[in-house]
């Protein structure tokens, strides 16, 4: 099935402009199997959502529950597009095979260093992926490829898919691809994925490991 990798709704991500419902409509009706929810997670965003630690968590995983919940051919998976301090300033990773008790147990990841979130994702058989590294308009450039799995093709109508960029930077320090749309609302479609047959985020994040996936662009 087709897998959408990047994707944020209204309820959590500022800068998105649909729904829960709406996205699940766009994603089924494009004929999407399955959609890893990644929306923000940074503290800017999270401390909108709750006067405490413990209740912000909880509103980010519940979004996903209610989006589970609202689709009827699509499979909705808990995921995370965390940002961090780096020395060029800062940058997003995406988590993939991420569970809700992870998130309780560790919910200030915006506040580790790109080692420091990489060894705690990889002892918790979560894959973490850079966003859109070579998106140089928002002072986006690939970081320390040895903390890291892997590196995005990102399918964001306002920027270049860096496909060429993406694949020779992850040949060259043997890192995974994936692909996402970075879908926001109105004006996006879904552009990208990975097509797996997988059941769950365990599933999932075994898939991008052992590369028992195919890209999906648009």
């Amino acid at each position: 099935m087709i897998i959408e990798t990047h994707c944020h709704t209204s309820g959590i991500s500022v800068c998105a402009d649909q729904p829960y419902k709406k996205l699940i409509a766009v994603y089924e009706a494009a004929g999407y199997g399955g959609l890893v929810l990644t929306n923000h997670y940074n503290e800017y965003t999270l401390r909108r959502l709750g006067d405490t630690v413990d209740s912000r968590v909880e509103r980010y995983i519940d979004e996903v529950r209610k989006t589970a919940a609202a689709a009827e051919k699509c499979k909705v998976m808990l995921g995370a597009e965390v940002a961090i301090s780096v020395p060029s300033g800062w940058a997003e990773f995406l988590l993939f095979g991420l569970k809700a008790d992870f998130l309780r147990a560790n919910p200030e990841l915006y506040n580790l260093t790109q080692k420091q979130l990489f060894r705690l994702c990889d002892d918790n058989g979560i894959v973490m992926v850079q966003s859109h590294p070579f998106r140089s308009q928002q002072g986006h450039e690939p970081q320390d490829p040895e903390y890291m799995h892997g590196v995005e093709i990102n399918c964001h109508p306002g920027f270049f898919r860096d496909r060429e960029k993406v694949t020779a930077f992850a040949q060259k320090h043997g890192l995974l691809v994936t692909c996402g749309s970075d879908y926001h609302g109105a004006h996006f479609k879904p552009y990208g994925g990975i097509e797996a047959d997988v059941s769950d985020v365990t599933a999932l994040a075994q898939a991008l490991r052992e590369n028992a996936y195919e890209i999906v662009e648009r």
